[in-house]
């Protein structure tokens, strides 16, 4: 994927994103950015005892290191709308154990119950960006495909 030079840095499906896009981009959005990630952060507080945070945060981990690291070695242009596909593949693992053991049994600690269901609630609302923004991208380079 080569880069348009009139795609400009940004947060929308199809602009690039990188640290001058972060920078950039409205208050809110970076307070939504730092409390996510500090949500799956906390999931080290319970990767001894628990099998669904250390998946939280193996999918966390992928995710950043294929958008700031392998994609840009491999001259892959990273938009935000790849990076919402990285999302929906990266999290949904966690995503859904944590589902299921909230629905199977009840999670051990109260640290840990609301940590679960805060997460949920994050990794829900960014999916439902990631969906609109990855399917934006997709249907753009699908187009661009002769």
């Amino acid at each position: 994927m080569s880069v348009d030079p009139a795609v400009e840095a940004g947060y929308g499906a199809l602009q690039v994103w990188n640290r001058e896009a972060m920078l950039g981009a409205p208050l809110a959005l970076k307070l939504w950015l730092a409390a996510m990630a500090l949500t799956f952060l906390a999931s080290l507080l319970f990767v001894r005892s628990r099998r669904s945070p250390r998946v939280v945060l193996a999918g966390f981990a992928l995710g950043l290191i294929l958008s700031k690291l392998v994609f840009p070695a491999m001259g892959v242009v990273v938009y935000a709308g790849l990076v919402s596909l990285l999302h929906l593949g990266c999290w949904t693992p966690g995503y859904v154990l944590l589902l299921r053991e909230r629905r199977v049994r009840a999670p051990a600690t109260p640290a840990y119950r609301t940590w679960s269901w805060v997460l949920i609630v994050v990794v829900s609302i960014s999916f439902v960006f990631d969906v609109r923004d990855g399917i934006r991208f997709l249907t753009n380079m699908l187009q661009a495909t002769p």
